[in-house]
């Protein structure tokens, strides 16, 4: 599995790329992901053909940047800020299915810092 960069609404990049990053190690913690590729090698793969996590966000863009980490499953992600509020849009595709299998949207009031 892998994720790619959250998208950001109301935030700067920075502060989406901290709760992408926080995703992740949450996501760790459940156990329910038997591999699941650092940031930093999606990153490096998708750079070196490309590409940028952050701007492919089609459907067929995010199957091909999972074909090409060679893992079976990928997460895409927005986070809208509004009023202290955070909005997170969560899709989980299948490179087997060519579609997005699961989609979640969370609702979360927190500080960021």
């Amino acid at each position: 599995m892998a994720v790619l960069g959250f998208t950001a609404t109301g935030l700067t990049q920075l502060e989406a790329q901290v709760l992408t990053d926080r995703f992740v190690m949450e996501l760790e913690k459940t156990n329910a992901v038997q591999a699941l590729v650092s940031r930093e090698t999606a990153e490096e793969i998708i750079s070196e053909r490309g590409l940028a996590d952050d701007t492919c966000r089609s459907d067929s863009c995010v199957i091909e940047i999972a074909n090409m980490l060679g893992v079976e499953f990928v997460v895409r992600g927005k986070v809208i800020s509004d009023a202290g509020w955070y909005t997170f849009e969560i899709d989980l595709f299948s490179v087997e299915k060519k579609k997005a299998v699961e989609e979640r949207k969370v609702f979360w009031q927190f500080h960021l810092f």
